[in-house]
């Protein structure tokens, strides 16, 4: 049982960067838990630090969420095929991609094909001159698939989206504004599933209270952050970071 408030807020803070940043909520989340020794799934402090993430989603923008709310309801059309063909690879392939989840044993594979995509995604957003301002259908459709790819812990969903998009020739804060909306059905969704699971509560309502809001402010500063460095095209940061922990997993693990 997780009763270290330090291990909350790690959590917490993890769970909320990461979702957002292109390093892989699921893979930190797991090697957190490895290195406190965490057992055990914990759903319903899984779902809280899952809505912390959706309110900062949310939150930031409300505006562009109104917005789209509005007729002719054409982004609203684009976010439902970019979430099929994910819900569809979630479903079908949850069993067979369950032990990845089991310990951070892999990761280092996953961590370096993230960042490999992130070196790739800054190399072709140099070759669009003149990108597109607007998500196209078939933009959509592409970053759906890739977005079914991130159910690999390690993958980051965020990462991989913003890839396809910028390699489909859209322009990059677009592509990470509708890759950041992509996941408010995709969290949805999560949370629907986990509760369908049956949930006890072992734990103490304040960590999960304080777990929901340190993800939900950690969420809605790296939005923040990765809004200003998308534009800039340095996602080549992230993919040292990604590079050096894989090196560090397969060091531990394989060394």
């Amino acid at each position: 049982m997780i009763v270290n408030i330090l291990v909350v807020l790690v959590l917490g803070l993890v769970q909320g960067l990461a979702e957002f940043l292109p390093i892989s909520s699921s893979g930190h989340l797991i090697l957190v838990r490895a290195l406190f020794g965490i057992q055990g799934d914990y759903l319903l402090f899984d779902i809280a630090l899952h809505m912390g993430t959706l309110f900062a989603v949310c939150l930031f923008f409300c505006k562009d969420l109104l917005q789209i709310c509005k007729p002719p309801f054409g982004t609203v059309g684009k976010l439902v095929l970019a979430t099929i063909p994910a819900v569809l690879v979630g479903v079908l392939s949850k069993n067979f991609f369950a032990p990845l989840f089991a310990g951070p044993k892999y990761l280092w594979i996953f961590f370096l094909l993230t960042a490999c995509l992130l070196v790739l995604t800054d190399w072709i957003a140099k070759k669009h001159t003149t990108p597109r301002l607007q998500v196209s259908t078939k933009d959509a459709i592409c970053m759906g698939l890739v977005q079914g790819l991130a159910i690999l812990p390690g993958v980051s969903r965020s990462g991989s989206t913003i890839a396809a998009g910028v390699a489909m020739g859209t322009e990059r804060s677009t592509v990470a504004k509708f890759s950041f909306l992509m996941s408010i059905p995709i969290i949805v969704g999560s949370l629907v599933l986990q509760l369908a699971e049956g949930v006890t509560n072992e734990m103490d309502w304040s960590y999960i209270f304080l777990g929901a809001l340190v993800s939900f402010g950690s969420g809605y500063l790296a939005i923040k952050a990765m809004m200003r460095v998308i534009q800039k095209a340095k996602l080549w940061y992230f993919a040292i970071y990604l590079l050096v922990l894989s090196i560090a997993v397969f060091f531990v693990y394989f060394v």
